[in-house]
């Protein structure tokens, strides 16, 4: 797997978890099914949202820029 797609699976976890996106697994074994959550921004509140982000692992190739 190429880094782009860790990168791409990492941040749609991300997504995932603060329930902005779902993904349904499907029955071919590599597929998922997203779905974008457009109520999103009316279920969270501003605080909540940062305070989410907040706990997000940084990245660690350019240590300089998530300091």
């Amino acid at each position: 797997m190429t880094i782009q797609y860790k990168a791409l699976i990492r941040d749609l976890n991300y997504l995932i978890n603060l329930r902005a996106v779902t993904a349904t697994k499907l029955t071919d074994p590599h597929g998922y099914l997203l779905k974008i959550n457009l109520q999103w921004p009316m279920e969270i509140t501003e605080t909540e949202f940062f305070k989410r982000i907040k706990n997000i692992p940084k990245g660690k190739v350019h240590g300089f820029l998530s300091a």
